[in-house]
């Protein structure tokens, strides 16, 4: 339904992956995956490219791609933990993670980024 495919944070999770790629400009087979995946091009995000990655990834590639495929993990992560927490109404709004009135945020909030990053190491 719509309202499904709304739910996911795919914009940003393509902003995360295009601010990723920054720091892989002229790497072959990253440009190949984004090319084929209208990385650039697309104003959406479709999270099979990155299985796609993965699978690539577990058949042997280069330590690259590899380190680039764990950031676009750890980056996908991030943002449907994020957008799951804020639907479940968390709400952070500046950088240090303190909602304003200075109260102290929940418990998740400290540990989204420790998810993610043992996530994309499993």
């Amino acid at each position: 339904t719509e309202g499904a495919q709304d739910s996911l944070p795919n914009t940003e999770m393509l902003s995360r992956i295009r601010e990723l790629l920054r720091a892989y400009p002229n790497h072959g087979p990253i440009q190949q995956w984004c090319k084929k995946h209208h990385i650039l091009e697309e104003a959406w995000f479709e999270s099979r490219a990155v299985h796609e990655l993965c699978a690539t990834v577990l058949r042997g590639s280069d330590p690259v791609l590899q380190e680039f495929a764990e950031k676009v993990v750890q980056a996908e992560l991030k943002a449907l933990l994020e957008a799951a927490l804020q639907q479940a109404g968390f709400d952070w709004t500046d950088t240090d993670g303190r909602p304003e009135g200075g109260t102290v945020p929940p418990p998740l909030a400290a540990v989204v980024e420790e998810i993610a990053l043992s996530a994309a190491r499993k």
